[in-house]
């Protein structure tokens, strides 16, 4: 089971492609973090929860991106020859699903790490000592609920063909270029910048609305349920 998993995982990671995204992802973490964010969203620091929950929404659909590439590569024609071959082997199929889908998961994790490691080295760099504690909440909620959800869609789509995979890629960048209401916000890019501003304080601590609370775990528990629904 460890030999099929690590198997898996080199497919998803040891490619050019993946080595591709992996240097896209982060130059576009330093251009976002040497642009907006290093002056501050909303009129708070740049190190505040709140930039550093926009830099992560401004990253999320890259990285959710990456993540429906890694899917497509699963239920690939390539993929399902894979499939047969593992089949062959003592494991069911249910254990062989729950395997891949966590080779997925622990890949996007790698990718989702070099923009978090590079803004976490940069704001060591130039601002010093910073608390990091407030840093994991922006983490939290800005990157598992939409990886839960995009995941869990993009099983359902895979199941019916990979090539429905591309379609809901358009739709990740078009969440993320085409304006929406607070409450189709997934990436959490509006709150981040605008709701500072409504406490009417400079620099206000990290706080989250009952409504954003309701809608982030709204989103895990649609994206948890489909994930669960595929891995039977």
């Amino acid at each position: 089971m460890v030999k099929i998993f690590y198997y898996e995982l080199r497919r998803l990671l040891g490619n050019r492609f993946t080595v591709g995204l992996l240097l896209v992802a982060l130059l576009y973490g330093y251009w976002t973090m040497r642009g907006e964010i290093l002056l501050g969203i909303a009129n708070t620091a740049p190190f505040s929860p709140w930039s550093f929950g926009a830099y992560l929404a401004e990253m999320m659909p890259l990285l959710l991106v990456a993540l429906l590439c890694f899917l497509s590569i699963l239920t690939s024609d390539t993929g399902k020859r894979v499939e047969v071959l593992i089949a062959a082997t003592p494991l069911s199929q249910a254990v062989h699903c729950r395997i891949r889908y966590t080779a997925v998961t622990v890949a996007f994790l790698v990718v989702t790490a070099v923009p978090v490691v590079y803004a976490v080295g940069f704001y060591g760099i130039i601002f010093g000592a910073i608390d990091w504690n407030t840093l994991l909440l922006p983490l939290v909620i800005t990157v598992f609920p939409p990886f839960l959800l995009v995941m869990g869609t993009g099983l359902w789509l895979g199941r019916v063909h990979h090539r429905l995979l591309m379609a809901l890629v358009a739709v990740v960048l078009l969440l993320a270029v085409v304006p929406v209401p607070s409450w189709m916000d997934l990436y959490g890019g509006t709150f981040f910048s605008s709701y500072p501003d409504s406490l009417g304080v400079l620099d206000p601590p990290f706080q989250l609305p009952a409504s954003v609370i309701a809608g982030k775990v709204t989103v895990s528990a649609l994206g948890a349920g489909f994930v669960a629904d595929a891995a039977r």
